[in-house]
């Protein structure tokens, strides 16, 4: 077995959560170092997982020559940290979602992973979970009249839509197509804190309906999918309705099926890293490559531009 070498930039929620207990169960990855600035994130973390050596600069992780890197840190830091790997090194690259802060760095980062013909995996992990996967094949290639996605959660948060729901609107990319038209809505009180979005996308052949709110009751997140004499509807992240000629059948994905599937299997997160290692090994492209991950922030940007939002973050 071929044990890839590996450091993780940042030990926050996302990778102590979901992340890194994946990883250090894997037998073809040895972490041999990290970067995480806060002190005591940094001592508590790594006293829990097995993570190599403390460093401190990008230029550090040279030295322990890593041959993939982990980008676990705040999108803000995206575009500087990924573009040192694709200029500096040959690491294979996997890193949180959304891809950079903004549209013009995810461009930037698209265009020299393609350049350099390396990997550059963009954690848009829906792609990947079961419930979403078994609604792509149920439809075999065929698109759908409409698609309603909806991302919906108590409490907004700094440029929520971005944040947040950019795994919708990846999903209505997925299964619709790219876009040809974009008109769409928003609630704020401070429009880097928006409360709501609400988006009609128009695709080649399908329409899409997104629905992005933060002043829900409750955390929800829903798929429907019509066409072709079919109905589907997606309850994220266990359950899943197939009605096709007046037959339903209904999927639901519980903690104790199969034994195994918890959060990270029934998000996608564990797949998803599966994935992108069936990529180092073969040198193919990802599903959520750079360049996928550049054309869906394009459409969220599209969105956010039509709805009165800011398209980067707040100048101090």
């Amino acid at each position: 077995m071929n044990i890839r070498r590996a450091v993780v930039l940042g030990l926050g929620s996302i990778a102590t959560k979901i992340h890194l207990p994946i990883l250090c169960r894997r037998a073809d990855v040895s972490i041999v170092g990290y970067i995480e600035p806060d002190d005591n994130t940094a001592s508590k973390v790594s006293g829990l997982f097995p993570l190599g050596k403390r460093l401190m600069q990008l230029d550090d992780t040279k030295s322990v020559m890593p041959e993939m890197v982990f980008v676990f840190s705040p999108k803000q830091t995206h575009f500087q940290i990924v573009r040192f790997f694709l200029e500096e090194t040959d690491c294979s690259i996997f890193t949180e979602k959304p891809l950079t802060s903004t549209i013009e760095e995810a461009s930037m980062i698209a265009s020299l992973a393609e350049k350099k013909n390396r990997i550059v995996f963009v954690n848009l992990n829906r792609r990947y979970a079961p419930v979403y996967r078994m609604a792509k094949e149920a439809f075999d290639n065929r698109l759908p009249d409409v698609c309603i996605a909806q991302k919906n959660r108590p409490e907004t948060e700094y440029r929520a839509t971005l944040e947040n729901a950019i795994h919708m609107v990846d999903l209505l990319r997925w299964f619709c197509g790219e876009p040809e038209g974009v008109q769409a809505l928003s609630k704020y009180e401070d429009p880097y804190f928006e409360n709501t979005v609400v988006a009609s996308i128009q695709f080649e052949n399908s329409l899409g309906i997104l629905v992005a709110n933060r002043s829900s009751g409750e955390w929800m997140e829903k798929l429907e999918l019509y066409g072709s004499n079919t109905t589907i509807a997606v309850d994220a992240p266990e359950s899943i309705s197939i009605t096709s000629e007046g037959v339903t059948s209904t999927s639901k994905l519980t903690p104790a099926h199969m034994g195994w599937a918890d959060t990270s299997h029934r998000f996608g997160f564990a797949d998803a890293i599966e994935h992108f290692f069936e990529c180092v090994r073969s040198g193919s492209t990802p599903i959520t490559s750079a360049e996928e991950a550049y054309r869906s922030q394009l459409l969220m940007e599209t969105i956010l531009k039509s709805a009165g939002l800011p398209l980067d973050d707040r100048k101090e």
